[in-house]
């Protein structure tokens, strides 16, 4: 029990980086594109406010998303490859995504076609956190499977 439950937290502390990560990626491409374009660079605090409030959100999203996604993936695969446990996940992790997009839009009086750009893109914002999470949690579940089949030889009996 204490296994899966620092293998799911490491998980989700993976996940949490790759979204950090994700977002000073994205504003590092923006602030190229503003570059190349000649538009305005915006404030200098612009990038460190970004991976802030990417690292806010992500600690938000990581018990209220990743966290359940990698536990129905799991669930549901229980014995399953990891591509299945990936699809599985990923299905779980974009299903909660829209939703929780969709309560916020509907919250703020957005847009059709807003709601539904904001849809895609949270699935898009989740896919790099999910697989970090799945695939830590499988190689660390796949590491405690070998050494329960095959344990070292100084985890043996002593005989004398």
């Amino acid at each position: 029990m204490l296994k899966q439950t620092v293998r799911h937290l490491l998980g989700a502390v993976a996940a949490w980086w790759v979204f950090v990560a994700q977002a000073a990626a994205a504003y590092t491409v923006l602030f190229g594109l503003a570059l190349l374009t000649n538009a305005p660079l915006g404030s200098p605090l612009a990038g460190p406010m970004t991976v802030l409030l990417a690292a806010v959100l992500g600690a938000i999203l990581v018990p209220l998303l990743f966290l359940p996604a990698g536990l129905v993936g799991e669930a549901a695969t229980k014995h399953g490859r990891l591509f299945l446990r990936l699809v599985t996940t990923f299905a779980v992790a974009a299903a909660l995504a829209t939703i929780y997009v969709v309560v916020v839009a509907v919250a703020t009086d957005a847009s059709a076609a807003g709601t539904t750009l904001a849809c895609l893109s949270s699935m898009v914002a989740v896919l790099s956190p999910t697989v970090a999470y799945v695939v830590l949690a499988h190689a660390m579940s796949r590491t405690n499977s070998a050494r329960r089949h095959f344990p070292s030889p100084a985890s043996g009996p002593v005989s004398t």
